[in-house]
């Protein structure tokens, strides 16, 4: 949630709201899901389906 909060501008208390709905709209895990963005924060480039959701 704090990777939500410093590079998706997100407030604290919303992140886990918004890994919920990206989880749900994806039908990807929520613990992949944020398991990939951690992983975008290192610098990987984010999965093609979690790119959909950031539009």
């Amino acid at each position: 949630m704090g990777v939500l909060t410093t590079l998706g501008q997100v407030p604290p208390y919303g992140g886990f709201t918004v890994l919920r709905e990206v989880s749900q709209h994806t039908n990807i895990k929520l613990s992949q899901v944020a398991e990939d963005i951690l992983k975008y924060a290192q610098g990987a480039a984010p999965p093609e389906v979690l790119v959909g959701e950031a539009a």
